[in-house]
């Protein structure tokens, strides 16, 4: 039998987010284990089964992928099923906030991978003072992923998001700072993206040939937000397999 999870009903977050703490399971499902979230983490980390399939797929796709880098880290949602995942490679968290980092260096002792990571204190918005460094700090990037704050839970408000509004970059300028790393790119956005701001960016950037892959991202059967992909091994993918069965 599983271990037996709290059932307690006492919600201590305040009101504006208290919905979240049913849902904690759903973030991390060691959560009794010794999780450690702040007021931000508790609406912007990714729900692990999420996590868990993005991390597989990255596998699938990369199998010898060496070096993974997570922008905009957070509480360590992605970055821990990434070290997961990728048990013999690099795996480098970014965030810009020291309490955000100190709750992903504990959520990663809860899932024994902390040894795995590695977490930079860095502000992405200034990332042009300390890319160079960073490039020769972890080497040559395979994938970079991020889930940049889209603004808290006021996005569900706007029937279309303007992904120039996400943080600490625009949708462009992330982009475009990210592509300096590798060309395998991937962000998980609100599921109200412009998808058409998508596609035009994606051809400044990179081409009037270029694409950028979307997919829709559930938990539970319940929509979560979009997976947004470039680099040709990514866009060129035809699915075979049905990823939840491989091994975890």
């Amino acid at each position: 039998m599983g271990k037996r999870r709290r059932t307690d009903t006492n919600n201590p977050l305040p009101s504006h987010i208290s919905k979240f703490w049913n849902q904690r399971y759903t973030l991390f499902s060691k959560f009794d284990d010794g999780i450690q979230l702040n007021e931000e983490l508790w609406y912007s980390v990714t729900p692990e089964e999420m996590a868990m399939y993005l991390a597989k797929f990255f596998r699938h796709i990369f199998p010898d992928a060496r070096t993974i880098l997570d922008i905009c880290s957070g509480g360590g949602g992605n970055t821990i099923q990434f070290a997961r995942y990728f048990p013999n490679s690099k795996i480098f968290g970014i965030d810009n906030t020291q309490a955000n980092i100190d709750c992903a260096v504990v959520n990663s002792a809860v899932y024994n991978v902390e040894s795995r990571i590695t977490y930079l204190l860095r502000d992405w918005e200034n990332y042009h003072l300390f890319i160079n460094e960073l490039k020769e700090l972890i080497g040559p990037v395979d994938v970079a992923f991020c889930s940049p704050p889209w603004g808290g839970p006021s996005y569900l408000s706007q029937e279309v998001y303007d992904s120039e509004n996400i943080k600490p970059l625009g949708l462009e300028r992330l982009l475009e700072s990210m592509f300096q790393l590798t060309e395998n790119v991937v962000l998980f956005l609100p599921r109200n993206t412009d998808k058409t701001q998508l596609s035009d960016v994606t051809r400044k950037l990179k081409g009037p040939s270029a694409k950028c892959r979307v997919v829709e991202a559930y938990v539970n059967k319940r929509p979560k937000g979009i997976l947004c992909f470039w680099g040709e091994k990514f866009t060129n993918y035809q699915p075979n397999k049905d990823l939840t069965d491989e091994e975890d």
